[in-house]
């Protein structure tokens, strides 16, 4: 068995069921990694609120000064 040894409800068996086997991951994935992943999510929608408005000024501004005008 992998994972948590002296855990059976999470860890892999060969010829385990893929049923079973994704209940067993999903099991995993909750008590290691969904508290964490979380809160980068919500760090990212943070980030994203409060800086896209600016960054897309910023692009904006930059467009209209890059813009090629071509004169014959």
């Amino acid at each position: 068995m992998t994972g948590f040894r002296n855990s059976p409800d999470l860890g892999w068996l060969p010829g385990m069921p893929a049923a079973l086997s994704a209940l067993h991951f999903w099991r995993y994935y909750v008590l290691t990694s969904v508290a964490y992943d979380s809160s980068r999510a919500g760090g990212n929608a943070l980030m994203v609120i409060l800086l896209g408005a600016p960054v897309v000024a910023a692009l904006g501004r930059l467009r209209a000064r890059l813009t090629l005008e071509v004169v014959s």
